[in-house]
């Protein structure tokens, strides 16, 4: 398995997703907290966005927050889910603090950025290389 920087996702694919799921969920009535989903999608994207150079491993972190928003709700032939959106808020959160994007996990969390730890490992390192050089 190649961790390989530099490879090129498919970024727009993952945006798609992201908006047609908000978009879906804008005609549902009754939906709670769509304010928040606005929000995690505009961190979704700000992640797909920021990862598009980056590792392999980076972007299949992302890849798995988009999906854990956006697929989780259409498994249930369009029923809303019963679970709210703060799960989502939390593995968002996390995802971006593992990237070394605390002001994405800020944003999505709402906690300030004080109580997250420094982010380790070989993607935090590699990110942070990135942000430092960019």
């Amino acid at each position: 398995m190649s961790t390989q920087c530099g490879a090129q996702p498919d970024t727009d694919l993952l945006i798609a997703q992201v908006d047609r799921h908000v978009a879906r969920l804008r005609t549902v009535r009754g939906v709670p907290d769509i304010a928040l989903a606005e929000r995690l999608a505009d961190c979704l994207r700000e992640l797909i966005a920021g990862t598009g150079s980056a590792c392999a491993a980076d972007r299949a972190r992302v890849r798995a927050a988009v999906r854990y928003f956006v697929l989780r709700r259409t498994a249930r032939h369009d029923r809303l889910p019963v679970r709210s959106f703060a799960a989502d808020q939390r593995v968002i959160a996390d995802i971006a603090r593992q990237l070394g994007r605390l002001d994405v996990a800020v944003a999505a969390s709402g906690v300030p950025a004080a109580i997250y730890p420094a982010p380790h490992g070989p993607g935090a390192r590699q990110t942070a290389a990135r942000r430092a050089a960019g």
